[in-house]
């Protein structure tokens, strides 16, 4: 075999295997954007980094930047009395964006209810279950992409506190 080039796709990123050589040839918008559940511009977030490459997502210093955006957002659809998957899912990606990389909305309200082994429409705690909640929402955003938990809780943490 003259040439042992590979494609492999592992953890939101596709990368070319070429004599033992890897390269990294993309990754997820939200992982590239530090962006997990890619929020898109429009609000001055704290934590935003300086460049602001990607035309429609806002772009953070670091991923707990991200977590802590998105925990503010969750909290404040619960605090408006969205406390299951499914209305704080269809809140946050409603069937008319396009973009959802898994498909429909219901695909992801199935999904974060499967992280979070609730019924779609059963009450939940949000705040109790924002760490699982948060990483099951990335997951799905980032086409099955791991952030560090630490980063997740460091983004809550900011959260309450910045």
């Amino acid at each position: 075999m003259k040439d042992s080039t590979l494609l492999l796709l592992i953890g939101g990123g596709v990368f070319l295997l070429a004599g033992g050589t890897a390269v990294v040839i993309s990754k997820m918008r939200g992982v590239r954007n530090n962006n997990p559940g890619n929020i898109e511009k429009g609000i001055a977030w704290k934590g935003l980094a300086t460049a602001q490459p990607d035309s429609r997502f806002a772009t953070f210093a670091h991923p707990k930047w991200g977590f802590r955006a998105m925990a503010r957002i969750i909290l404040g659809d619960f605090k408006e009395g969205q406390n299951t998957v499914r209305s704080l899912i269809e809140e946050w990606s409603p069937q008319a964006d396009k973009t959802n990389p898994a498909g429909s909305t219901a695909n992801y309200v199935n999904a974060v209810a499967r992280a979070l082994n609730v019924a779609p429409d059963a009450p939940i705690n949000v705040p109790a279950k924002l760490p699982v909640l948060l990483d099951a929402m990335a997951r799905h955003e980032n086409g099955g992409y791991r952030f560090n938990p630490a980063d997740i809780a460091a983004g809550i943490t900011l959260e309450r506190t910045a």
